[in-house]
């Protein structure tokens, strides 16, 4: 886990708050001088409280937004080039992220129409769909026939149908039942093993962070206040407001 995947400098990301017309007003910095590199085949978890500028983050690095300044690069090697990147995302809201028409088959073929046919898409999705554990009776029926958790699964295999090398997982577990958090994170991290995939995990559950990060990234008010590997970090965390979001876990005293 030595070559970096991202590399990320001085990264400032603000908004600016909008009118009807315009944007107008003094702009918020939503992410400040961000410094951060995430290594091939890791698992990076994001953690911070609602606010602090983790999912803005994210979508700076799929590029579904630009920075204010600052730079990010892919897969840098030691002359700087740049080689390919592919990149994905699962949302958290799993059922508002698929089309309630399409049955789940149809649903994960969708991002393979662009370079195959109908029936060559369809016949690649069941594969994901079995190896995120939806049973072949359930492929014809559409998203809001699904459990919660087999929706995710569900966006899940979608992602997985891209083939991308980096997923962002926007507090993917987080609206589940405790008992179907643990289901998905194994799956989650059987697939990132079986694919060889890195993973930016972000969540404001520190708990779910330590079970699945080899690193964790903690985020306040824009900032990015610590970078440790897991547990050096819950055992030694360097900033007081990491040892409060410690404190904050029922079950730990820090």
């Amino acid at each position: 886990m030595d070559e970096r995947l991202i590399e990320v400098r001085d990264l400032d990301k603000a908004y600016r708050p909008k009118t009807f017309l315009r944007a107008k007003g003094e702009a918020k910095l939503a992410n400040q001088g961000i410094n951060l590199d995430i290594y091939q085949g890791e698992v990076l978890g994001l953690v911070g409280e609602s606010g602090s500028g983790k999912s803005t983050l994210g979508r700076l690095l799929l590029g579904f937004e630009s920075p204010t300044s600052g730079q990010i690069r892919y897969f840098p090697d030691q002359e700087g080039t740049q080689v390919d990147f592919k990149p994905q995302i699962v949302f958290q809201n799993n059922l508002a992220a698929m089309n309630p028409q399409l049955s789940v088959l149809d649903v994960v073929a969708e991002p393979l129409l662009r370079t195959q046919s109908r029936a060559e898409a369809r016949e690649a999705a069941k594969d994901y769909l079995e190896q995120v554990g939806i049973p072949e009776d359930k492929w014809s029926h559409r998203p809001r026939s699904f459990s919660g958790g087999q929706l995710q699964r569900v966006n899940i295999a979608r992602a997985l149908a891209d083939q991308p090398n980096f997923i962002v997982l926007d507090e993917p577990v987080s609206a589940l039942d405790v008992s179907v958090q643990a289901s998905i994170i194994n799956l989650l991290m059987d697939l990132q093993e079986a694919h060889q995939l890195t993973y930016l995990f972000i969540t404001h559950d520190l708990s779910i962070a330590r079970v699945i990060s080899d690193r964790i990234a903690v985020m306040k008010e824009g900032h990015l206040v610590e970078v440790q590997a897991t547990e050096a970090l819950f055992d030694n965390p360097q900033e007081a407001y990491t040892r409060d979001l410690l404190a904050a876990i029922p079950s730990l005293k820090v």
